[in-house]
């Protein structure tokens, strides 16, 4: 999965009203999610991948679990993290938290029928 499908799958969990802002008009070179917040003039970046403050919202709303590196019964003598939710799998694991949250999220999102 690319990091545009991750992220726009995060905003689809979220319930994010969202629209994709093209190559063209970002210096970058990437497309970005961008959503609406109060009011339609109030656009803001949504990249939970980045940001930390929005992968916990992710944590938090969805209820994920997560186990720190090295830990736990699954995460013995492993360097990376452990996210899951307990009934709806999504199992993911990277040495970087923030990616690990978003990956089980968007598989998550993605094996809703």
């Amino acid at each position: 999965m690319t990091d545009l499908e991750i992220t726009r799958l995060c905003a689809e969990a979220m319930g994010i009203e969202y629209f994709l802002v093209p190559k063209m008009f970002v210096s970058e070179g990437n497309e970005h999610v961008v959503y609406y917040g109060t009011h339609e003039s109030d656009m803001r970046h949504y990249d939970p991948l980045d940001n930390d403050c929005q992968a916990m919202d992710l944590v938090k709303a969805l209820e994920l679990w997560i186990q720190p590196p090295n830990q736990g019964p699954l995460n013995a003598g492993k360097t990376h993290w452990f996210v899951a939710h307990n009934t709806k799998g999504g199992d993911s694991t990277h040495d970087d938290l923030n990616r690990a949250i978003c990956l089980s999220v968007a598989k998550m999102q993605k094996a809703k029928p």
